[in-house]
């Protein structure tokens, strides 16, 4: 088989995590732990362990059905908003928001459905969609099937998770335009970096498209503080994810 080879874009666009920027990081948990306090208290605990109890049918290679995911995903968010409307004196009909105050915070916050949906949906489709079907092309190796599932991680980030800006969303799409197999932005988000995976024999041209459509779309000044930088995967008995050491391209 190819030898594949990993190369990372740092975009040069700095994910701040201090100031008032926190609050873009602090909202992606605060969204996600409103949602699991009122599975805690009501019946949709009984679906989210279904889908708990199906990450051993993935460990052993059975990813759930795609329709069956989607089908407890609209089951939640329905009842999710009853459960809402079951807050007395805490939900918004105006707004269809809840007021919500989480442990640590000294004031309760509003929360709408809308948003809650979509940190909802990120999630399940993620965790059981998504990455059982990429772990299983890489294993098999079929990177076109790996492309297309990582395409929907990086759409999902974007639409539903909210935590891309223009800079990593446009690496991801370059990069699959320069002839990677796959991309995606990685870490936090609102900034950082991209991996692309692309055949070891092309990572030297491969990279250097990359950086050229990168400076085309960005400019001179955010593509010279840019990074772009190769690693490549080795014997898996020397660790959960075995790296070398990188090696600079551009």
């Amino acid at each position: 088989f190819f030898l594949q080879t990993f190369v990372i874009a740092s975009s040069g666009v700095e994910a701040h995590k201090t100031g008032n920027a926190m609050e873009k990081y602090n909202l992606l948990s605060l969204r996600a732990a409103v949602i699991c306090s009122l599975f805690k208290e009501s019946c949709l605990a009984e679906v989210w362990a279904r889908h708990t109890d199906r990450k051993e049918e993935q460990r052993s290679g059975e990813a759930a059905k795609e329709e069956d995911v989607r089908d407890d995903l609209t089951r939640l968010k329905q009842k999710t908003l009853l459960r809402m409307k079951g807050r007395a004196g805490e939900f918004v009909e105006d707004t269809c928001s809840i007021k919500f105050k989480l442990e640590g915070e000294g004031s309760k916050r509003a929360f709408s459905y809308a948003e809650l949906c979509k940190r909802l949906e990120h999630f399940v489709m993620e965790n059981y969609v998504v990455i059982p079907r990429v772990c299983s092309a890489f294993k098999r190796r079929d990177y076109k099937e790996l492309g297309k599932w990582v395409d929907l991680s990086q759409a999902y980030a974007e639409k539903l998770l909210g935590n891309q800006v223009e800079a990593t969303a446009a690496l991801a799409q370059m990069a699959r335009g320069s002839g990677a197999h796959a991309a995606s932005a990685f870490g936090g988000g609102f900034g950082g970096s991209v991996w692309a995976l692309v055949a070891t024999e092309q990572v030297a041209t491969f990279a250097m498209e990359w950086k050229k459509r990168y400076k085309a779309r960005f400019g001179e000044k955010q593509a010279a503080v840019a990074e772009f930088f190769s690693f490549d995967p080795v014997d898996q008995a020397q660790g959960a994810f075995p790296i070398q050491q990188a090696t600079t391209l551009l």
